[in-house]
Formats: C-alpha cells, sequence, structure tokens
C-alpha cells in the first residue's frame, strides 16, 4: 500500500510556516512478494533482475558480507547501493563468491518469500510519493543526489526482499536523471547481521522467545475452537506445517500468508476460499500474532531497542542540526511495523499491508527562543520547541501519551511535544536489553 500526498490544503495545515521541517524517519515493510512458507502457492511474478536477487538470497542463507554488486543485468538506472556496510556490535567474517552465480537464469518462478516485480513497482512508487511530499511540495531535500550528498541515511535488514525494496524506493525517490553517476554508489547502505538486528524480534534472546511462546500459547488456547474451524474448513491446503502442537500458529500464518499474496497479484484464490475466509484468517492471525505485543514488556524486548535507534537520531538532529541526516529509511518488515505501531498505541488492528509505511517528522518551532544573534541562535539551539508526529500509511496518528494538555502543539494534536514524545520513546526502552535476554520468562501483568 503506497501513502496518499496530501493535498495543498492539508500540507498548509501540517506543515505550518511556523515549523520547521528537520527529520524525517520512515520504517516500512518490503513490497508484495511471494508465499514465504515452504509448501506454498508456486508464484512467476519474479521476471525483474533475477540475478541480483540471487546475490541477495545467497547473502541471506550464509549471512556473509556482500562484494560491490558489479554486472547486474537489471535495468541501466537502477541505483546500485554496492557500498554495504554492516553496523552493530556482530560483523560477517566472509565474502561471497559470485562465481556460481554468474550464469544464473531465471524463468520468472520467485523463491519462497521474494520480492515480485509488482512488489518492486509498489516499492519505486512509494520513493516517488516520498519524492513528491518531501522535495517537490515541501522543499525539504534536495532535489538531486550527488556523491557529497550525506542527507540521507539508509538502512535494511538482511533479508533480499527487504534490500530490493530500499534499493526500488530509492529508485524512486531520486530517478536517474536526479543522480549523478557516483551519487548513489557512494551511499553506505546499513545492513546489521541477523543475531545483532534491532528491526525485528530475535529469536536469539531467550527471554523474549520464551515470553512470547507463552504468552501466544494462553491466546491460541483461548481461540482453539476458531482455530480447529478454520483448519477444518482449509484442510485440503497443504502449508508445509503441522495443524497441531509448536508449529499450529505458522499454518495458521501460512494458510493466510498464501491467500494474501493471490490477492495481492490479482490472483484468484484457491476453489472454495472467499475473500470472506481470508479477512477470518486476517483477523485470527491478527489476534493470535499481533496481540502478544499488546503486553508492555514484550513490546519493549522486540523493539524496544529500535525505539532507541530512532530516539538517537531525533536527538542528535537537535542536537547537531548543521550535521545531522535529514531523512533516515528504514526496510523492514510486518514484525517491525506491527510491534512498533502497538509500542506507541496506535496500532489499527489489522495486518500489516505489503509496504505499509510509519513515518515520524520532527520539527522546531521557529516562534520561540527567536535571534537575530547567529551566535545566540546556536547556544539556544538544543533549547527550542520541538514536536514530533507520527504517521501510519502517510494519516497522522493520535499518540495516546501526547494527548493531555500540555503534551500536544496548541493547534494540533498530531503533533507531539518533544518531551511527551521522548518520555513514551523511553517507556518503550528496555533497562537492559542483553541481561534481560539471558533471563527466563515470568508473568508480566504490564
Amino acid at each position: 500500500m503506497v501513502f496518499p500526498i496530501p493535498d495543498n490544503d492539508t500540507i498548509a495545515r501540517l506543515y505550518p510556516n511556523s515549523l520547521r521541517l528537520k527529520l524525517v524517519q520512515t520504517v516500512s515493510r518490503h513490497g508484495e512478494r511471494s508465499p514465504v512458507y515452504p509448501g506454498g502457492v508456486p508464484m512467476k511474478k519474479c521476471h525483474l533482475t533475477p540475478f541480483l536477487h540471487a546475490v541477495y538470497y545467497a547473502m541471506e542463507m550464509r549471512n556473509l558480507s556482500p562484494p560491490p554488486l558489479y554486472n547486474q543485468p537489471h535495468h541501466e538506472s537502477l541505483p546500485s547501493l554496492s557500498n554495504i556496510v554492516f553496523e552493530g556490535n556482530i560483523k560477517p567474517n566472509s565474502s561471497l563468491s559470485l562465481k556460481a552465480l554468474q550464469a544464473v537464469t531465471d524463468d520468472g518462478t520467485c523463491f519462497n518469500g521474494q520480492l515480485t516485480d509488482k512488489g518492486k513497482n509498489t516499492m519505486e512508487t512509494m520513493g516517488a510519493c516520498l519524492r513528491k511530499l518531501y522535495i517537490d511540495k515541501l522543499k525539504f531535500l534536495n532535489p538531486t543526489l550527488d556523491s557529497h550528498n550525506k542527507d540521507i541515511y539508509l538502512r535494511s535488514t538482511d533479508i533480499a526482499r527487504t534490500l530490493e525494496s530500499l534499493q526500488y524506493l530509492v529508485n524512486g525517490l531520486y530517478p536517474a536523471h536526479q543522480r549523478d553517476t557516483g551519487g548513489s554508489k557512494d551511499m553506505d547502505l546499513r545492513v546489521h547481521v541477523r543475531s545483532d538486528e534491532t528491526l525485528y524480534p530475535v529469536r536469539e534472546c531467550k527471554y523474549l522467545d520464551a515470553l512470547s511462546k507463552m504468552l501466544r500459547k494462553d491466546l491460541l488456547q483461548q481461540g482453539n475452537g476458531d482455530i480447529d474451524k478454520a483448519f477444518a474448513r482449509h484442510a485440503n491446503f497443504d502449508s508445509g506445517f503441522p495443524k497441531k502442537g509448536d508449529l499450529e500458529f505458522n499454518h495458521l500464518n501460512s494458510l493466510y500468508d498464501n491467500f494474501i499474496c493471490l490477492q495481492a497479484h490479482g490472483e484468484p484464490l484457491p476453489a472454495g476460499v472467499t475473500n470472506q475466509d481470508v479477512l477470518e484468517l486476517e483477523q485470527m492471525v491478527v489476534k493470535y500474532w499481533w496481540g502478544v505485543f499488546k503486553n508492555a514488556e514484550l513490546a519493549r524486548m522486540a523493539i524496544g531497542r529500535f525505539v532507541k535507534d530512532l530516539k538517537d537520531r531525533m536527538e542528535d538532529s537537535i542536537a547537531n542540526p548543521e550535521t545531522s541526516v535529514k531523512l533516515a529509511v528504514y526496510s523492514a518488515h510486518d514484525s517491525t511495523v506491527g510491534p512498533l505501531t502497538n509500542a506507541f498505541g496506535v496500532f489499527d488492528g489489522q495486518f500489516p499491508p505489503f509496504a505499509s509505511m510509519v513515518a515520524f517528522e520532527l520539527f522546531e518551532d521557529l516562534g520561540k527562543h527567536s535571534s537575530t544573534n547567529s551566535a545566540v541562535s546556536q547556544a539556544h539551539e538544543k533549547d527550542k520547541e520541538h514536536y514530533v508526529r507520527m504517521l501510519y500509511e502517510g494519516k497522522p496518528t493520535h499518540v495516546p501519551a501526547c494527548q493531555h494538555q500540555g503534551n500536544h502543539h496548541p493547534n494540533d494534536t498530531t503533533l507531539c511535544t518533544w518531551k511527551a514524545f521522548k518520555d513514551a520513546m523511553d517507556r518503550a526502552i528496555p533497562d537492559n536489553w542483553d541481561k534481560m535476554c539471558s533471563s527466563h520468562a515470568e508473568s508480566s501483568g504490564s
């Protein structure tokens, strides 16, 4: 789903002259893909850039650092983003050999979980929408990208579909005629290895894994009757997972995943499966998957470290406006978008669709602590009032923590004061994630 561009009247209301936009951070789910689970419906929707996907997919399977992606047989205008930099505490120690991949051919059949041609087009369109809003209308970003442009920060998980999604988004944000020859090659694409990732809940955290299993087990026991009915209705469809035991939820999720992938590509559903069936499966998956993130402790452990990443970048923008980036783009998953919206109390109760996007806009109030003396203005930079707006699917949200009097802009309840939003972020950040991960799950009433 690509977010809508606000009309001129809405832009005037959301972006008044009294506020200066300083930082935008976008967090998006990848575009449309093939079914991710084994045994899924085969799809021939992946004709674009088969070699590029093979490189990323092999890197994903071996969790290695890729060399420059040279000789890619895709459209020449696509940015290579070949300078991939590993962040975090854990670094990969090997490089991927491309020799076995040079002769890759593809008839369009997708790997499991591969970004499809439609998904690539969707992400490119999303980038074009970002360009229209933040470049054409708001004049916030530079209209062209050159090798000296340090205003943009790019980060992706190490999964093939998110790496490609980011590449296509950048191509929409800065098409070939808006980039010089070195502009995209000199941009760093930041990646964390999987065990050090903050963009989604990691299985290596024992406490998080145990707590989520305990909470989900309770939910599944409450809904056994509904789940059994769903399994009976779709008994002829093999998802590749057992219908009972620890993998029961995976079977439920796989049913939904296969059907929603077909719908997303305009393909007919299997015989006997209706749109209402898919909607009911979605409601069940939302209840038994996203429902556990209503637990504040689980939400902190699942997404809190990434909330700290967001907070750190906002604080840097406030403290160092001359050197901080203006746009940070994070390419991630439903397991990022869902916990993130839950953490701030704005989850809409629906499964995050393909290409769903959360955005955080940081503003400075120009009407406070203003001075014609540049030295005085710089000294007061940190004391100026700042506001944060959180958007989902391009629409401003009303963060519950910001709705009390004094916690939002006097003329706009979607604009949180910096203090109120910072306090909300602090509540979502775990005190000692590493220490908690080594402990055992206990019941939590939060």
